[in-house]
């Protein structure tokens, strides 16, 4: 006679889909990232020191758009590649400095 193995009775997700997360309950490495303090401690100091510098570096980074625009019009092909990723450093630093997120509450 053949052996009968009977599996566990789970219920139906509604939908076709499970409420688990892909990792099985585990936390999202991101998370468990920015949860630590020291990670927590980096960023902070990180913000501190872009705010107060920020009139400084304000000047040296629009100065180096400036030069990288510059060398876009003048010389063109990869220089506006260079240019384009200046514009987006500019911009994220400007974002940091405008707009701190909030840390997340434990």
């Amino acid at each position: 006679m053949a052996r009968i193995f009977q599996f566990p009775k789970m219920p139906r997700a509604q939908g076709g889909r499970t409420s688990q997360s892909p990792l099985g309950g585990m936390a999202h490495p991101w998370r468990e990232l920015w949860e630590n303090p020291i990670t927590q401690a980096l960023y902070r100091l990180f913000i501190a020191f872009i705010a107060c510098t920020w009139p400084v570096l304000r000047w040296f980074v629009g100065l180096d758009l400036f030069i990288q625009l510059l060398r876009f019009a003048f010389i063109g092909g990869l220089t506006g590649f260079a240019a384009l990723m200046h514009i987006l450093l500019i911009g994220a630093l400007t974002y940091l400095v405008l707009y701190v997120p909030p840390l997340p509450r434990r």
